[in-house]
């Protein structure tokens, strides 16, 4: 696998001197998902389609077609968020065929590589059609009931043997009062291929609350937890 920053759109970042490669904290994060996937036993050698909830400025998306030539890429985001997909995409791809929602009824999505779609145009997707399905950092910024919108979604597109990866804060943003918990609800829509990740993080935060009552909030004794918690998920029936 190869992962670097395009130099068609800026190539900001900083340069790797043993193959030249473009790095910056995008790429590392993409490479972080591809790692934990792999860890687990989970990424396969080809993948006939992707997707992604909240592909932002399409990075992602450029990445895994690199180093998966024949794969097809959806993408689910706000209209206006798409144009931005669309065009760093293009830039990359240029031969390729993008397809950006426009309300249409109906669209053959085989003849595009990419298909770009809004929120509520997730249902056009076919049930049991999608290998894999990644977020990064946006459903824990969402209320409660998108996040059981694109839940049940996730699970109704997912194949049988499709898998889920979602890395998201550990629990709802301190601002975001309209959403509880977001692993708890992700554990109880999916099975968790690495739950050691869920027991390790909620030791840590219980010896932290326990330190932080004898010792004091700022004590330097408290135990460094992980922003984000990766999880990797699969449909509940395949692991019964």
């Amino acid at each position: 696998y190869t992962f670097s920053e395009p130099e068609c759109c800026g190539g900001f970042g900083f340069k790797n001197p043993d193959d030249g490669a473009i790095l910056n904290k995008d790429i590392i994060r993409y490479m972080q998902l591809f790692s934990e996937l792999n860890n687990s036993n989970m990424l396969k050698s080809e993948y006939n389609t992707i997707l992604e909830i909240g592909g932002g400025f399409g990075g992602l998306a450029v990445q895994f077609k690199r180093n998966y030539p024949n794969v097809k890429y959806f993408i689910v985001d706000l209209p206006h968020v798409l144009y931005f997909s669309a065009s760093y995409i293009k830039s990359n791809f240029p031969k390729s065929n993008i397809y950006i929602y426009d309300n249409d009824a109906c669209v053959d999505f085989d003849k595009y590589d990419f298909i770009l779609l809004a929120p509520w145009a997730i249902d056009s997707i076919k049930n049991k059609s999608i290998d894999l399905v990644a977020n990064q950092a946006s459903l824990g910024e969402m209320t409660e009931s998108q996040v059981d919108y694109y839940l049940s979604n996730i699970d109704r597109v997912m194949k049988d043997k499709g898998v889920f990866f979602s890395q998201n804060k550990r629990f709802n943003n301190p601002w975001n009062s309209e959403l509880n918990n977001l692993t708890d609800k992700l554990v109880d829509q999916f099975s968790t291929i690495n739950p050691e990740v869920i027991y390790t993080e909620k030791l840590l935060s219980f010896k932290n609350r326990l330190k932080s009552l004898v010792y004091g909030k700022k004590s330097s004794s408290l135990l460094p937890i992980n922003k984000y918690i990766k999880l990797i998920l699969v449909k509940k029936k395949l692991m019964n």
